[in-house]
Order: structure tokens, then sequence, then C-alpha cells
């Protein structure tokens, strides 16, 4: 089992510290617009990264192609030491874990009629894309671990259009059963016509499991100890123990639920862990050099230098989505263009599109069309008042981490005019 990755290992003899790790990937690809299939694509890939390590200094290379030893090595002459290095477990096991599933088929057949179907079965106008992955990855250290696991997965998002209004969904999953659901929901949003204004103010506002994901995406960021350590989030400050948000919030670190990781790339075992637990800090994401650093332990969550969340969960809570719409709020669908102004203290704006519902007194009155969340991350945690009892796993390209998202009520959200 990765014979060829050990034999490119062993030419690297004469370091403190070797990791060669692998990522192919096979994918197919089908993109569509107002219901029309525009492309369909294979696309295959290999990604390899090579660690080396002698001391203070290291070496990071990483190709699409052949790895040239000796560039290695000469480059190496001329790296400078540094303060953070990477450093691997000590873990000698060998893992395989190899998944099977109908996925693999779409992906070597490129059958995709049942999509095809589903697709051309939408109510209103829909455009998206949707891929079927394979993700092979491979590991071997000079520690002696070697693991190789095959994992399958589907994603897709899509947005329906109904002349001047839209919706959208997203899904993430080991199967295509939650396409058609998809779909539907995506038309449900866009039925939702009429407009309606809304001016510069607080708000209370129910987050979609796709406005959750994305703010998730970014949250894992800030728990990662890197951006701690650098100055870089608003946790910086923060310890175990500490009550930083809602009791009605909970979040974790879900490789294992979802499948996506069983070990990081320093051959540390992933596991499933608390970040927040009904409003609670838990932990940092580490990886071993900054676990070290700051008195920790690895969380399985490496990254080299930069610990990352394989997957997350925010735990649903003991009401049904409908009671969060019963009072005056702005439903928002969907975000994007994200963007911090202050680290440090979490300060961001986001776009809101497609169904931005306005309720009032639990009726629907009105699309309010584009408007800005401006606001602070620990505002929004600490001011969620509910969360719902339905859940989805979703993945899409502004919330590419796949996140199992549940709808969010916040208080008193700042809003502006897009």
């Amino acid at each position: 089992m990765n014979e060829e990755l050990i034999k490119l290992m062993e030419s690297l003899k004469g370091f403190d510290e070797v990791g060669i790790f692998q990522l192919k990937t096979r994918k197919l690809l089908v993109k569509f617009v107002y219901s029309e299939i525009v492309e369909v694509q294979r696309l295959v890939n290999t990604e390899l990264n090579v660690i080396v390590r002698k001391g203070n200094k290291y070496l990071a290379v990483s190709s699409n192609g052949e790895i040239d030893v000796e560039k290695i090595k000469d480059m190496f002459n001329v790296v400078k030491e540094a303060f953070l290095t990477p450093v691997f477990s000590d873990n000698d096991r060998e893992l395989k874990s190899i998944s099977y599933s109908n996925l693999k088929d779409i992906i070597e057949k490129g059958d995709i009629s049942s999509i095809v179907e589903d697709i051309y079965s939408s109510e209103f106008p829909l455009s998206g894309i949707l891929q079927v992955s394979e993700n092979s990855i491979s590991l071997v250290t000079s520690k002696g671990f070697n693991g190789l696991t095959v994992k399958y997965s589907a994603d897709g998002y899509f947005r329906a259009f109904n002349k001047n209004y839209s919706g959208q969904w997203a899904f993430y999953s080991d199967s295509l059963s939650p396409l058609k659901d998809s779909i539907k929901q995506a038309n449900v949003l866009a039925s939702i016509d009429g407009e309606t204004k809304v001016y510069d103010g607080k708000y209370d506002v129910v987050l979609s499991p796709l406005v959750v994901g994305n703010l998730m995406s970014d949250f894992s960021y800030f728990a990662s100890a890197f951006s701690v350590y650098t100055g870089s989030s608003f946790l910086y400050n923060v310890k175990q123990g500490d009550k930083i948000a809602s009791e009605k919030l909970s979040i974790y670190d879900v490789p294992n639920k979802l499948g996506t990781r069983e070990f990081d790339d320093e051959a540390t075992f992933t596991y499933d862990k608390p970040l927040i637990e009904n409003g609670i800090f838990q932990t940092l994401l580490y990886n071993n050099e900054l676990a070290k650093l700051m008195n920790a332990k690895s969380t399985g969550n490496a990254g080299i230098i930069s610990p990352i969340s394989f997957g997350i969960e925010v735990k649903g809570g003991n009401v049904k989505f409908d009671s969060l719409l019963s009072g005056n709020v702005i439903f928002i669908n969907n975000n994007w263009y994200t963007r911090y102004q202050n680290y440090l203290e979490g300060a961001f704006s986001t776009v809101c599109r497609d169904a931005v519902i306005v309720y009032k007194d639990g009726k629907p009155i009105g699309n309010a069309g584009r408007i800005r969340i401006s606001d602070y991350i620990p505002r929004i945690l600490k001011n969620i008042e509910e969360v719902s009892k339905e859940s989805f796993p979703v993945k899409w390209w502004d919330a590419p981490l796949p996140t199992i998202s549940p709808f969010i009520l916040v208080k008193n959200v700042n809003i502006t005019r897009a």
C-alpha cells in the first residue's frame, strides 16, 4: 500500500522527519443553467505534498506531477530556520479504509440520467452545479505511519428563478438521495413573491442552513490555534470554560460523523469533539507544534502549520423551524461576499440574497431584496435565541466546509441596505 510514496520517502533519507501526503480526486461535475445541462466534466487531479524537516528548518513542496528529490535537497540548503516547524505524530500504524458506494459507478460510467430527470422536473428554471467526488487520501511518514482512505461524496447547489424572485438550496451527502428535496426546497423559497422594504436598523433574523454553513466555515478559521496565536481571531483571550455564546448553541468538529477524514496531515487520528457546548467554549483546533507551544494536545486537525476543521456540526435544538417564523423576523435564505473588517473583533459584513422574506406576526409580507448584515460574530453567537430541530448537511462554493446546519433565530442583528 502506498508503495510509490514509500519509495519516494526512502529517497529522502538524511532528514529528521519526512512526510508525504497525496490527494487523488476524481469528479463528475454537472453544470446547468435555467434547467438546461450546459456542461458535464470528468475531472482527475493528483496533488502531492512533501514535508522535510531537520532541526528548526523545514521545507514544504507541492506538485501535481513528479517530485524532484535532488531539487528538494538543494532548496533545503537555502531554507532559514523557522519558529514553527511541523512535527509528525509518533504513530507507526497502518490504516486502510475504502468506502464502497454507487457514486463510484456514476463517476466511472458518467450516467447522469437520474440527475437530469430531477433537474428537468423543477417547477422553476434551475441553475447550479452538482458534483460527485471520489477522494483518495494517502499519507506516509518517516515515523512509520502508512494510511490510505477512499471516500465518496456528492454535493450541489440549486438556484430556482421565479421571474424577479429566486431561492437557493444546497446539500452534502454520501449519496444523491437529498437531490430531489434540495431542488424542491429551492423552488419553495423562489415561490414566495411580493416586495417590501427593510430600512437600516436592528432586526430579529432567521438564518437558513446555507447562511449558517457560510458563517461556520469562517468560525472554524477563528477556532484554529494558528489564528489565535497570530492575533487574527476574536478567540484570542478565551479560555476553556468561558461562556462565549448563547446556551442554545453547540458547535462540534465532526470529521468522523461526516466521513471526511480519518487522519490529519500529521498522522494523528481524527475524532469528533465540541468546540462550543451549550455556549461554553471547549477547545481550539490544534496540530502538534501549536499544541506543544500552547500547552495543549493535538486535536487531530493538522493542517501543516495551521490547524483546520474537516467538518462542522451545529447541534439542532428543540423547536420546529416554522416556530422561528412566528413573530416579526427576517428570514435569510442565502448570503455571499462575506468580508471581515477586523478579525480580532470578528467584525464582518455579508450580502443577503435570494429569498429575504419579511414576516410580520408570523406571516410573510414580501421579499426585501438585497440587504446586508453588518455585525460581529461574537455578538451573533451571544444573541442566538433558538435553534431548529431540523438540520441539513450543506456545502457549496461560499460554504466550502461540509457543515450540518439547522435554522437559527438571532436577536437584534444589525441590517443595512446592500
